[in-house]
């Protein structure tokens, strides 16, 4: 069992999925689109096809280019939010 507020991100890693919790990554073998619709989408928010944060632990966001970010985590972690899912953070 996982406290799914402690969840910083989730990760697309080929055949896996990469869930970062308190420094801790935690490997599951499930594709990121069940991912997405298991959470909370008032907390949690794809940035990337590759990409879910917990919008709890967002920091900052940078414009990069072309309609792109950079998102900083509370955890120091960074993420590119792509301009096809900028509009989920109101973008």
């Amino acid at each position: 069992m996982i406290d799914v507020s402690k969840i910083v991100s989730i990760t697309s890693e080929e055949h896996y999925v990469n869930i970062q919790i308190d420094g801790e990554s935690l490997f599951e073998r499930r594709a990121l689109k069940q991912f997405e619709s298991l959470l909370d989408s008032k907390q949690f928010c794809r940035i990337h096809r590759s990409t879910i944060i917990n919008l709890d632990f967002l920091e900052e966001l940078e414009p990069i280019t072309h309609g792109d970010y950079s998102v900083l985590l509370k955890d120091g972690s960074r993420h590119v939010l792509s301009r096809r899912y900028s509009s989920r953070l109101g973008i």
